[in-house]
C-alpha cells in the first residue's frame, strides 16, 4: 500500500489501535530487554501532527502529538509523518535511527506554513485569461480575480493573455517566489487601446550633455530635455533615462495612458558622490589641532588638543536623496532591508532598526511597486536615523567589496576602533570638526561671521545678541537646498555649515584633555550631530557646536556624510 494511503487508514482506526499513544508511555511495548528511550517531538504545538513509529520487529505506534517512550528495546526505529492540510510535511517524510543501550533518540517533525497567491485583474469587470505555472508542474488557467491558499513553496509564473481592444499588462509574464508563509500578488492592468492621449517628458537639470531618454510602449520615441507628444496611442508606457558620467540617472515607474489623458514623466539627475582627502597632501601627518570652542560659548565645548594619526576621504557634500536611493535600492534588491508603509527597516545581523521614516511628510524618498525614487535627488537625505546613516556606509562597503565597518547587532564600528576600519563609516566627532575647520581657529571656517546668501544655508533672518551680533544675516530658505550651492571651505568641503545636521560616529559625552584619535564616550545611547541646519541660527552652525539625539531619532533637518580611512 502507498505510504500516504497507509497513514490515512491508520489515522482512521487510531482510536482502536493497539499501540496508540498521545503524550507519554506505551506499556505494551515494554519488555525484559527494554534499554532505551525514544522521543517524538512535533511542531507547531497547536496542531495535531499524525505520525507512525515502527519498532524493531515491525510493531507500530500511532500518535498525533509529542510522545515519550521509556525503557523500550534497542534496535532500529522509523517514524513516518502524515499529511496535514495547509502545512508542509517535513522533508523527507520519514526517517530512521538506531537506539543503543541506555541512549535516547529523538524524532523531530517540523511542519511549515504554506503560502497564498492573489491574482488581481484590472479593470475588475474584464474577463482577462491568465495561466499560472509553478512547482511540480503545477498549472492553472483562469479569467478573473482569484485567491489561492495552501500553495507549495517555489517559483511561480503568471502569464497574461490577450484581450481584444486592450493592451497587455506591461510586465508579462510576471514571476515571484513563494516562501514559507508568504503572500504573493500578481497584478495585471489592461488598458483600452482604442484612443489617443498626451505624453510630456521633463528632464532636469537643464543643459546636461550626452544625455537623453528612451520612451517605449505602443509607440516608441527617443529624445532629450523637455518634449511633448500629442495623439499618442493609449497603453502602458515606460521611460528609461540614459546614464550620464558624474550623475545618478533617475528612475520612472511605468504609467498607463488612457483615452484623452496626459501622462507626465519627470526625471531629475542626481549628482554622484565625490570624496575629498582630509587633510590634503600639503599637510603632514600626524596633525594636532585645537578642538572645542575658542570662545567658551558652551560648557560641553571645552578646548583641548587632539592629534589625528591618519588621513581619510570625506564626502565633499552631504549624502543626497539620489545617492541614498541608489544604495537603498541595491540593499532592497539584495534582501538587506525590508519596507513597510511607514519605514525602511534593517535586517543585517538580526537587526530590525528603523533606517528611514517614509511616513514623514518631510521625507523626500518614495517607495512603490518595489522601486525607490527621490522627489528632490540633489537635496540632502533627511528623516534618516543614525542607524540609517550607518547602514548606507555599510551598503557602500559591500558594493565595493570591502569589509563592513559596523556590526549591526551591537552597532560597534570596527570593534570600537573606527580609524582602522576598512570600509566606509561615519566620521568621528574629532574628524568632523578637523575637516570643518580646515586649519581655521575662528567660529566658522569662513571667519567669525557666516553669510546666509553665499556661505551656508541657515536661518539668517533670526536676530540674536552677544556674541554673534551682526553676524549670520541673509535670507531664510525655509528648506534644505541642493548640495553644493555654496562656497567650499579651504579643503574642498561643501555645506559643512548649515543645510542639515550631520550624524557622527561617536556616542555623545563631555570631553576635555589632550587625546590621540578620540572615539567619543564609551557608553550612552545618544549620538553626536554637527554642523547646524537650514532651520538653525548661526550659533548652531559653528565649527565647535555640538548636538546629540538617540540613534533611532529621525528629523527633517538630520542628514550625514560618509568617510573612509586611507590605508
Amino acid at each position: 500500500m502507498h505510504r500516504k494511503a497507509h497513514l490515512v487508514l491508520l489515522a482512521a482506526v487510531m482510536v482502536v489501535a493497539l499501540f496508540m499513544v498521545g503524550c507519554g508511555e506505551d506499556d505494551d511495548v515494554v519488555g525484559p530487554s527494554a534499554k532505551g528511550t525514544v522521543i517524538v517531538s512535533c511542531t507547531p504545538d497547536n496542531r495535531a501532527i499524525p505520525w507512525i513509529l515502527t519498532y524493531p520487529g515491525g510493531l507500530n505506534s500511532v500518535g498525533v502529538s509529542d510522545a515519550v517512550f521509556d525503557a523500550v528495546e534497542v534496535g532500529e526505529y522509523t517514524i513516518t509523518w502524515g499529511e496535514i492540510e495547509g502545512l508542509i510535511q517535513p522533508s523527507p517524510d520519514h526517517s530512521t535511527q538506531n537506539l543503543a543501550v541506555g541512549e535516547t533518540i529523538t524524532f523531530s517533525g517540523s511542519y511549515g506554513e504554506k503560502g497564498s497567491i492573489v491574482i488581481d485583474v484590472t479593470p475588475d469587470n474584464l474577463d482577462a485569461p491568465w495561466l499560472l505555472e509553478g512547482p511540480d508542474d503545477y498549472s492553472l488557467n483562469g479569467t478573473e480575480d482569484l485567491t489561492l491558499t495552501d500553495m507549495a513553496l517555489g517559483d511561480y509564473t503568471l502569464t497574461w493573455e490577450a484581450v481584444a481592444g486592450y493592451i497587455l499588462p506591461s510586465t508579462n509574464p510576471e514571476t515571484a517566489t513563494m516562501d514559507e508563509g508568504s503572500f504573493v500578488t500578481f497584478s495585471g492592468t489592461y488598458v483600452d487601446d482604442t484612443g489617443l492621449g498626451t505624453i510630456e517628458i521633463y528632464q532636469t537639470p537643464d543643459g546636461l550633455k550626452d544625455t537623453g531618454w528612451s520612451l517605449t510602449g505602443p509607440q516608441d520615441e527617443t529624445g532629450s530635455g523637455y518634449m511633448k507628444f500629442n495623439e499618442m496611442p493609449v497603453g502602458q508606457y515606460s521611460l528609461t533615462w540614459l546614464d550620464v558620467d558624474g550623475f545618478i540617472a533617475p528612475v520612472s515607474l511605468p504609467q498607463a495612458l488612457v483615452t484623452g489623458g496626459t501622462v507626465v514623466f519627470n526625471g531629475t539627475y542626481g549628482k554622484d558622490q565625490a570624496y575629498v582627502q582630509i587633510p590634503p597632501a600639503s599637510v603632514s601627518i600626524p596633525v594636532t589641532f585645537t578642538m572645542g570652542s575658542t570662545f567658551d560659548l558652551e560648557s560641553d565645548e571645552t578646548k583641548h588638543e587632539v592629534t589625528l594619526n591618519g588621513r581619510f576621504d570625506m564626502a565633499a557634500t552631504e549624502v543626497t536623496n539620489g545617492q541614498y536611493v541608489e544604495a537603498l535600492q541595491w540593499a532592497y534588491d539584495e534582501g538587506h532591508v525590508t519596507v513597510t508603509d511607514a519605514s525602511v527597516l534593517d535586517v543585517l545581523d538580526g537587526s530590525t532598526a528603523e533606517l528611514l521614516d517614509l511616513e514623514s511628510d518631510h521625507c523626500q524618498i518614495n517607495f512603490s511597486e518595489g522601486v525607490f525614487s527621490a522627489s528632490y535627488p540633489n537635496r540632502p537625505v533627511v528623516e534618516v536615523s543614525w542607524y540609517g546613516a550607518v547602514a548606507f556606509c555599510d551598503w557602500q562597503s559591500m558594493q565595493d567589496g570591502l569589509d563592513r565597518a559596523y556590526d549591526h547587532s551591537t552597532w560597534s564600528c570596527n570593534s570600537d576602533n573606527p580609524y582602522d576600519a576598512a570600509g566606509y563609516r561615519l566620521p568621528t566627532e574629532a574628524e568632523w570638526e578637523f575637516a570643518c575647520r580646515a586649519g581655521t581657529t575662528t567660529r566658522f571656517n569662513t571667519g567669525n561671521c557666516l553669510n546666509a546668501e553665499t556661505e551656508a544655508n541657515f536661518n539668517g533672518g533670526v536676530p540674536w545678541g552677544f556674541p554673534l551680533s551682526g553676524c549670520g544675516t541673509g535670507p531664510y530658505l525655509v528648506r534644505s537646498s541642493d548640495v553644493g550651492g555654496y562656497s567650499t571651505n579651504d579643503w574642498g568641503l561643501l555645506d559643512i555649515h548649515g543645510n542639515v545636521f550631520e550624524w557622527c560616529n561617536d556616542r555623545y559625552g563631555i570631553y576635555g584633555g589632550d587625546e590621540d584619535d578620540p572615539v567619543g564616550a564609551g557608553s550612552g545611547d545618544s549620538r553626536v550631530l554637527r554642523g547646524g541646519s537650514w532651520i538653525s541660527i548661526a550659533d548652531s552652525c559653528r565649527s565647535a557646536a555640538r548636538y546629540n539625539y538617540n540613534p533611532d531619532y529621525t528629523d527633517y533637518a538630520f542628514g550625514f556624510r560618509s568617510v573612509r580611512s586611507i590605508p
